[in-house]
């Protein structure tokens, strides 16, 4: 592999170094291809959730019986499709994180209301003095 590398002039980091640029720019790692996904997702989920007549997904059908032997009685209901829409919401807020709309809420004091900084500063101190 020394031999070809140095006869045709092939260099092992310029290839790695381009194949990495190259993943780097393409699919998912690219924000609006993962905004479109979400999109797509988000819309598909919505549909099935809102769609009227035996294609709804929100309540979904099921069957229990009821006793047992003789006196058993089948029951069927409907039953909400809690995970659906939880996943749904998920959807709807990795979308809104991706476009910018939510963002992380960030810790300017400790849970005493002190700066965060200031137990750090004076275990510094404790240990270096006041030099």
């Amino acid at each position: 592999m020394d031999f070809y590398r140095k006869a045709k002039g092939v260099k092992l980091a310029e290839i790695t170094e381009r194949a990495e640029d190259s993943a780097l720019k393409r699919g998912f790692a690219v924000r609006e291809n993962r905004v479109a996904a979400l999109d797509t997702l988000a819309a598909t989920m919505y549909r099935e959730l809102t769609t009227a007549g035996a294609d709804n997904k929100l309540w979904l059908k099921d069957v229990k019986a009821v006793g047992s032997g003789d006196g058993q009685t089948i029951v069927d209901f409907e039953q909400f499709n809690a995970a659906e829409v939880q996943q749904f919401r998920g959807v709807l807020d990795d979308l809104a994180k991706e476009v910018g709309d939510r963002k992380t809420k960030l810790e300017h004091t400790g849970k005493d209301g002190t700066p965060l900084m200031q137990p750090l500063a004076g275990a510094l101190l404790k240990i270096y003095g006041d030099d």
